[in-house]
């Protein structure tokens, strides 16, 4: 065998080699943020139902002050209040990333709650890999 096809091999398979270790790593980073996407999803639907059905959710509010958990509490009521039992007419959108005009880049998704096509209450959650911990670090209304 020739020498130089041995070196042109390399220079085809090398890069095709780190090709497909790139396409490897984008697809497992797109699959992981689409699991961390539907868990914040499901987080927010979870205070959701607490809310309209009534229940305590201090718990769901992850490692925050009591104090401080409480009035988050009675502001998501508040800006909730005419959410329904069968959550009719809710929808949950969340996108990657801070808000940039109201964040101050702690959070690692923006959940925007709509109820009956109406923008109600947007908020800003963390969520941490390890053990799957989420929380909401900011509230605005849209």
């Amino acid at each position: 065998m020739p020498l130089g096809h041995s070196r042109h091999r390399r220079r085809v398979i090398v890069p095709l080699i780190i090709l497909a270790a790139a396409a490897a790593v984008a697809v497992w980073g797109t699959r992981n943020e689409s699991r961390r996407t539907d868990d914040v999803r499901q987080y927010v639907l979870a205070i959701c139902q607490d809310i309209a059905n009534r229940r305590d959710l201090t718990s769901r509010l992850g490692r925050l002050d009591p104090f401080i958990a409480t009035q988050m509490v009675d502001f998501l009521r508040v800006a909730l209040n005419d959410l329904p039992p069968s959550l009719e007419g809710l929808e949950i959108q969340v996108r990657s990333g801070d808000d940039p005009e109201f964040g101050d880049g702690s959070a690692t998704h923006t959940a925007m709650i709509r109820v009956k096509d109406r923008d109600t209450l947007a908020l800003r959650i963390v969520h941490q890999d390890q053990g799957g911990d989420l929380g909401i670090v900011g509230i605005w209304w849209p």
